[in-house]
């Protein structure tokens, strides 16, 4: 079973990263691709994906959206 995860990566290596989650031998899979922290969190509490990959320098992420995306279930 494949873990469904959100993807808010910035930049050159979104598009790369997702495609290659897209392998049918990966063992994630993404469920929405996210263009800004506001989009991530609103996804986080669809509670329709397990975990989050996101870019260090997605804007506006801190600790507390951190937390939020925790509180969310990921």
């Amino acid at each position: 079973m494949r873990v469904p995860v959100l993807c808010a990566v910035t930049g050159v290596w979104e598009a790369p990263l997702v495609a290659g989650l897209a392998d049918p031998a990966c063992e994630l899979s993404v469920v929405r691709r996210c263009a800004d922290l506001a989009e991530l969190t609103a996804a986080a509490l669809t509670g329709t994906a397990r975990a989050a990959i996101v870019s260090a320098d997605l804007p506006h992420l801190d600790a507390d959206s951190l937390a939020r995306l925790r509180a969310a279930g990921l």
